[in-house]
């Protein structure tokens, strides 16, 4: 598990409280399961959230 950055943080108390999306196709990655389906990069990069619907990740 990754240390929590304190922005992505904030995002996700947002986002804990909208019941609908707030930007077309985002969505964040559940806490825990940060490795966009590529644990051999997770060292280097952290996915945190969908793009769209074709499978794009936003990572930092």
């Amino acid at each position: 598990m990754h240390p929590p950055i304190p922005l992505l943080e904030r995002l996700r108390e947002f986002d804990g409280g909208v019941d609908d999306f707030y930007a077309p196709g985002f969505e964040l990655l559940p806490s825990g399961e940060d490795d966009g389906g590529y644990p051999q990069l997770s060292g280097r990069i952290r996915p945190f959230a969908q793009a769209n619907g074709s499978g794009s990740t936003h990572a930092i």
